[in-house]
This record gives structure tokens, C-alpha cells and sequence, in this order.
């Protein structure tokens, strides 16, 4: 993965079972650090599997290394700052920290992730994204 030509090949493993059903999720097949897969998903941003892998690595580090990452984050940066907003809309134990990004970042967001979040953004901002519509009008 150390070029941004080369392909990542995912492997399907079991992440949970819960009630007899199989939970499973795609990872990268050569292991990689957050930055290297960082890189790899600035340069592929439609990489869908990348992302998530990316979020579930963000999941692990626990609300004060998040924190941290976020406050240590450029502003112009946003292509990470969506990834971290994202990972507080779908962490419950990181909804504290949806309070250290500026609304006025946040409705710009959306143009910085394949995933649909313009409906989250619009009720969190209260503001009409891109992509969606205001749902408090």
C-alpha cells in the first residue's frame, strides 16, 4: 500500500455473532497504519471498505485520543475532519466531542465522504447541506 497506484485487496473476516447471525466486514489484506491507510483514502475517497476500516480504528482509541486528534487536526483539513465527525455521529461514546467541530466546518462536511450523512448534518446543524434537505423547516 505504499503507492497510490497500487490496489488494496480485502479479505471478509467475522467481526461478531449475535443470535446465530454472522456480522462480517471487509479489511485490508496487507496490515497498514492509520496514516498509511489515511493516505491510501485521501487518494481513493470512494474506497467505502478503507473508510470503515479507518472508522473502526478510530472506534478503539477511546474519547480522549480522539479528543486529542481532533483538536490537533488542521481546520482546513476536512477530508479528516469528516472522518472524525463521523465517527461521533455513529459512537455514542463519542457524542461529547460533536462539540469541539465549528458548524461552520460541519456543513461542509458532507462533500468529504461517500457516505450518505447530509440528513445527520442537516439535523445536527439545523442548515441545508449539498446533498439534503433541512429537516427542521
Amino acid at each position: 500500500m505504499g503507492s497510490d497506484n497500487i490496489a488494496v485487496h480485502y479479505t471478509l473476516r467475522l467481526v461478531k455473532t449475535e443470535s446465530g447471525t454472522g456480522y462480517f466486514s471487509c479489511f485490508p489484506e496487507e496490515d497498514c497504519d492509520f496514516d498509511t491507510c489515511l493516505r491510501y483514502a485521501r487518494a481513493h475517497p470512494n474506497d467505502e471498505f478503507m473508510r470503515r476500516h479507518l472508522l473502526r480504528r478510530i472506534n478503539g482509541w477511546g474519547r480522549g485520543a480522539l479528543k486529542q486528534a481532533i483538536q490537533a487536526a488542521v481546520s482546513s483539513d476536512l477530508f479528516l475532519l469528516a472522518l472524525f465527525f463521523e465517527a461521533c455521529l455513529f459512537n455514542r461514546d463519542f457524542d461529547p466531542l460533536q462539540r469541539l467541530f465549528d458548524p461552520a466546518v460541519v456543513k461542509r462536511l458532507a462533500d468529504f465522504t461517500p457516505l450518505v450523512l447530509s440528513g445527520r448534518l442537516s439535523l445536527w446543524t439545523g442548515q441545508t447541506t449539498k446533498h439534503g434537505s433541512n429537516f427542521f423547516a
